[in-house]
């Protein structure tokens, strides 16, 4: 299962999926998980620092093809890393 409100957008999910199920659009807001590509190996649940993702300890009803792929808003995106200033710059120069 997934949360959002706890989401940091910081994509360790998508990156550490083995089947490519996770994708997660920054820009957007959205993250979404294809049910029908994820194997359930949890690589995701291990490496979320933030505790987003759970698995779940009971079988959920089977899948339909309308929903297969879930989408979810997330309410925080991390902000992108400042540009670093050139070294002449900083020297005070």
């Amino acid at each position: 299962t997934f949360d959002p409100a706890t989401c940091r957008s910081c994509g360790l999910c998508s990156r550490r999926c083995p089947c490519v199920a996770i994708s997660l659009d920054k820009e957007a807001m959205v993250w979404e998980i294809d049910r029908m590509r994820c194997i359930a190996c949890g690589d995701c649940v291990e490496g979320c620092p933030f505790g987003s993702l759970t698995m779940e300890q009971a079988y959920l009803p089977p899948v339909v093809e309308q929903r297969a792929v879930e989408r979810y808003t997330i309410t925080y995106v991390k902000p992108e890393k400042p540009a670093k200033k050139p070294a002449e710059e900083s020297a005070g120069a």
